[in-house]
């Protein structure tokens, strides 16, 4: 038959079949994300592109200093390499407090794993999304009682780079930070659980 553009159909179709499958899209399967979010918001010349992380089924809690409002995208990981992409409003923002919230709407064949907010205990990582990648940083507590523009930080050991902002430190699987910017020197400075928590009130 040669190659015709309908054996092209049926090639590209059986590889979208694989991928959906590999992700458990289809077969009635729900489909599981992490809640650790790769934002997007572009206005069709600047594009920006940081961290943030669920801490509900529609909010996703990030920092603010990109002074971005309006509607972001969302990239939540599935199975394997898979992500899928969910739209999101930028819906509350504190300048002060360098927090943004956002409200999402995952679609009804997905659930979202969200994390919740406590107090740093131990040690944890930074997780988060760097040029694209999904990237993890070990992180030390460090010094205590650091204050920034009088409100509390949490300061750890970790390496992290510039375009990581918004990413969550992670420990015992709650949110007990969210990191300000990256610091190659390997100290780094996070929102903390305190102001989180503040910011959040009403919610």
């Amino acid at each position: 038959m040669g190659d015709t553009p309908y054996l092209k159909f049926l090639f590209r179709l059986y590889w979208v079949v694989v991928a959906l499958a590999h992700a458990n899209i289809i077969f009635g399967q729900e489909v599981s994300l992490d809640g650790v979010a790769r934002l997007t918001w572009t206005d069709g010349k600047e594009s920006v592109e940081w961290s943030g992380v669920a801490i509900s089924e529609d909010r996703v809690l990030t920092c603010e200093h990109h002074n971005k409002t309006g509607d972001v995208r969302i990239e939540f990981a599935a199975k394997g390499k898979a992500r899928v992409s969910v739209p999101g409003r930028i819906i509350k923002v504190n300048d002060s407090m360098d927090l943004s919230l956002i409200s999402y709407e995952a679609p009804g064949w997905a659930s979202v794993r969200f994390y919740g907010i406590d107090d740093i205990k131990a040690n944890g990582e930074i997780r988060g999304y760097l040029r694209g990648s999904a990237v993890v940083s070990r992180a030390v507590r460090g010094r205590e009682g650091i204050t920034f523009g009088g409100r509390p930080m949490v300061e750890v050991l970790a390496v992290t780079e510039s375009g990581m902002s918004g990413s969550p430190l992670l420990i015992e699987g709650s949110v007990c930070g969210i990191l300000l910017g990256g610091a190659d020197d390997g100290v780094s400075h996070c929102v903390s659980p305190v102001t989180i928590r503040e910011f959040l009130k009403g919610e």
